[in-house]
């Protein structure tokens, strides 16, 4: 494996997020704007530098990319969409605080501190109900930062302690319970409908598909803080995590 930083090009070491386009091109969000890497070359886009796509932020909160190859990228103050296609950026600014994003078969779904809602190709905006109620209405709840789909169309949703497995049609089917004061920090699915879960001060966690339970793979005296959970990467004989 090979590490790639601020040595290498990087704006920044404070990664907030991983994804790759279709054309292979990892695209890596930081909380001094956003870079691209093909393998060899890292290219930086934030405020001041490279105005290829005008964006409007710096320091990213989340990243990722739907079915379209456009890239969907959060910050403070709203989220922008950037077509890879035709290179050219789209700024939304009702919504504030998105946590993450999650890719679904007609657009983008993502989730804020008010529920989680869809954006459909036409950038049309809906509110997505598949929250259990108490979630939102219980002010002394846990709040649910992360959101992933697996390969069956159950959605998974993360707070501080818990991961609750959803389905579309908002039926809770259990939780995991995370040991309480370490946070989930990421939530992934991979192609092998395994789902891993880092966690800060408690290593990392699989959620099997078939025993459907949560299991300790990285305990923490091996990597206490594990800031994402993303697939791997390939570019020739060089892999990337």
């Amino acid at each position: 494996f090979r590490s790639i930083t601020t040595k290498d090009g990087l704006t920044s070491n404070n990664i907030s997020g991983i994804t790759q386009g279709d054309d292979g091109q990892m695209w890596i969000a930081t909380g001094n704007g956003l870079n691209s890497f093909d393998g060899n070359n890292i290219t930086n886009y934030y405020q001041g530098a490279n105005s290829i796509f005008n964006i409007n932020m710096s320091g990213i909160f989340t990243i990722a990319k739907d079915n379209k190859n456009n890239l969907w990228l959060s910050d403070r103050i709203g989220i922008t969409k950037i077509s890879l296609q035709n290179k050219t950026a789209t700024y939304f600014s009702e919504f504030q605080d998105v946590y993450n994003f999650c890719p679904i078969e007609n657009g983008i779904c993502f989730i804020t501190k008010e529920g989680i809602f869809h954006k459909n190709e036409n950038n049309v905006r809906k509110t997505l109900n598949i929250l259990p109620k108490y979630i939102f209405q219980n002010k002394n709840s846990d709040r649910y930062f992360k959101i992933s789909l697996d390969k069956k169309n159950n959605f998974y949703l993360s707070s501080n302690t818990r991961v609750h497995k959803i389905t579309t049609e908002g039926v809770e089917k259990k939780y995991f319970q995370i040991p309480k004061g370490h946070y989930v920090t990421n939530l992934y699915f991979d192609q092998h409908n395994k789902g891993w879960v880092s966690t800060w001060g408690q290593g990392l966690y699989l959620i099997s598909p078939n025993a459907d339970n949560l299991q300790q793979v990285l305990k923490p005296e091996h990597s206490n803080f594990i800031t994402g959970a993303t697939a791997e990467w390939h570019f020739g004989n060089s892999e990337y995590q």
